[in-house]
Parts: C-alpha cells; structure tokens; sequence
C-alpha cells in the first residue's frame, strides 16, 4: 500500500455500502453468490461500476444480463472488474494490463485522469482491509459478453481488441 493511502474501516463490500455509489454493483455481487468472495482476505483490486454506469448501458443488454438465465455471465461479468492485489493510484501508471479474474484489461492515466480500458475512475480508491476499491463510469464488457447481449456491440467500455 502507497505511504499515504489511509486504509478505512471494514472490507471492499463495507466500502462499496458507505459510499453510496455502488447498490447496483452490490445487488450484483448478491444475485451472483460473490458476496462472500468481497468479505473474504483478498487482497483485491475492483474497478467496480457506479450505479449511473449501469444506468448508462442500453436497457435491454442491462434486462438480459440481470435475468435469472445470465447468472453466470453476469458473474463473469463482475469478475472482469476484479483484480488479485492491492493497486495503489499511484502506483497504476506502471501497471499497464492487468490479469482480471477472468481476462486482461488496461489500466493507464490519460489527461491525468486514471482509466480502466475507456473507463474513468470517478469515485477516488478505497483502501480496506482486503483490498482497494475505485468507481468507473462504465461497465467493462470482456468481448466475449457482446455474444450474449442483443442488439449492436456494447459501447461501453470494451476491451483493447475492439479497436
């Protein structure tokens, strides 16, 4: 952990709740099992989406990816967002792709602002007990999850190989 960073109180999914940012997040985490796996050791990194990033995706790919048939890609979805480790923001500008639960992604600063693939992060890194949570304005979509999801590609927030 960075000299600075300040570790709250609590774990990844005590940070998620007192922020405010995150129900949509949280309620996927519940409707996965994977509630368990954020109160657990870590460490882990999340880029976890803020509610105004689910809100963001076309309503039918959010219907789809929430219904009762897509649990498991929804789960592989919330892992994409997962990193093992602690990444400090200051430290994240060496870090370039990061290994994911489930598949790599990018993590740079553009315009001094820290992304993950297109994604900004908007709500400053959390530092808990297991591990260090950040707020993106988009959800990440492995593209692979575009398989599942109707209608045109995702613009959210895909990985490098779409471009």
């Amino acid at each position: 952990m960075s000299a600075h960073a300040k570790t709250e109180p609590g774990d990844l999914l005590d940070a998620a709740r007192q922020s405010g940012h995150f129900d949509v997040y949280i309620k996927a985490l519940a409707k996965t099992g994977m509630v368990a796996e954020m109160e657990g050791d870590g460490p882990f990194t999340i880029f976890a989406p803020t509610d105004e990033a689910f809100a963001r995706m076309p309503e039918g790919k959010r219907e789809v990816l929430f219904s009762p048939e897509h649990v498991a890609d929804l789960r592989k979805l919330l892992r994409y967002h997962i990193v093992p480790g602690r990444i400090p923001q200051d430290e994240a500008d060496v870090v370039g792709h990061v290994q994911a639960l489930t598949q790599q992604f990018y993590i740079k600063r553009q315009d001094g602002q820290l992304m993950a693939n297109d994604a900004k992060v908007v709500v400053p890194a959390k530092h808990t007990s297991n591990g260090i949570l950040y707020g993106i304005d988009r959800v990440l979509i492995p593209h692979y999850q575009n398989l599942f999801l109707p209608g045109p590609p995702n613009k959210t927030s895909n990985d490098r190989s779409s471009r």
